[in-house]
């Protein structure tokens, strides 16, 4: 329907969000085997961005202290590398996605540090 609505695109990232509030897998790594599966067998990009996007989004606010920095992030970070990490052998292509998930929160961590260094030049 969404393709024939001309709003395809849309459409994918939508699934790729609804697909971001998987429960993990038996194996104890996120996501669950048909939402790894999806991913592979689908291979688009707009799911994948949908997944991505829904993550950060659901995360909702956080809060730090002046100088933390992005220790938080990179916490997440660490969480979706182990991920990855698991997953490179049987879904390459969900592997992909999570290591870019990760390496997307350490841009964040980044922000974050430099957020903190220009405040501590300040006090």
């Amino acid at each position: 329907m969404a393709q024939q609505a001309d709003r395809e695109a849309v459409g994918d990232q939508y699934i790729g969000h609804m697909s971001s509030f998987s429960k993990s897998a038996p194996d104890g790594v996120w996501p669950e085997l048909a939402v790894r599966n999806l991913i592979e067998e689908m291979n688009n990009r707009n799911v994948e961005k949908g997944m991505l996007i829904a993550i950060h989004n659901n995360r909702g606010v956080t809060s730090r202290g002046l100088f933390d920095g992005g220790d938080q992030e990179r916490g997440v970070a660490h969480k979706y590398h182990a991920w990855s990490d698991g997953l490179k052998l049987e879904w390459p292509r969900t592997s992909s996605l999570l290591e870019r998930i990760a390496r997307s929160f350490e841009a964040h961590a980044q922000m974050h540090d430099e957020h903190t260094e220009q405040t501590d030049w300040e006090y």
